[in-house]
């Protein structure tokens, strides 16, 4: 298989997009002015307000466990569930509720884990001990891998908490 690579790139009408839109957004400042803004919508948002990986029969909790069994093979229980966040406030809707889920490998489902892929999906599965997750996503930066910002702040909140701590 080849690494993937963007082969191209060109603007897009939104009645030609399928996943986010870009719209004229007027809204009034606290001095009663009005403004104007650009922003990017998911299209694909239901009602529950989080993005289109909870289907409308579910929680966010259950899209969770649904999420890392799809694309991971693994089963997991719920741990904690936080709140909603917004990763680019100003710029799109796009948000992330952070729920925390623990896999316990040595239980026999978790043996042979299974991916359940899209056939758009290429995810690799690496596990890595939360103690070496920040040196990892260090190395990983450094061979050109893009971190993901929810994975990465969590990481470096884990590190900086280590190093206060001292």
């Amino acid at each position: 298989m080849q690494d993937p690579r963007i082969n191209s790139k060109e603007p897009l009408e939104n009645k030609e997009s399928r996943w986010i839109g870009l719209y004229k957004l007027e809204y009034s400042d606290p001095k009663g002015n009005k403004r104007f803004w650009e922003i990017a919508e998911r299209k694909t948002r239901g009602s529950s307000e989080l993005d289109g990986l909870v289907d409308r029969e579910e929680t966010p909790e259950k899209a969770a466990l649904r999420e890392l069994e799809e694309e991971t093979g693994y089963h997991g229980k719920i741990v904690s569930s936080y709140y909603t966040m917004y990763s680019n406030v100003g710029m799109t809707n796009t948000n992330n509720k952070l729920i925390f889920v623990e896999v316990d490998l040595d239980d026999e489902i978790n043996k042979n884990p299974q991916q359940k892929l899209e056939e758009d999906e290429f995810i690799t599965i690496v596990i890595v001990p939360i103690k070496n997750l920040f040196s990892t996503l260090q190395e990983y930066e450094k061979k050109g891998y893009g971190i993901d910002s929810n994975l990465g702040s969590f990481a470096l909140g884990l590190h900086m908490s280590a190093s206060l701590l001292q």
